[in-house]
């Protein structure tokens, strides 16, 4: 396992977590965001 990947990609299941946490707390259906 790539110990870099690793790190790419929990920091962008955090980004996402935080962008849905973020939706619901402005009451918005959807936030899209492309990497």
């Amino acid at each position: 396992m790539n110990i870099k990947k690793d790190k790419e990609l929990k920091e962008k299941v955090s980004i996402m977590s935080f962008a849905n946490s973020y939706a619901k707390c402005t009451k918005q259906k959807e936030v899209i965001i492309r990497f």
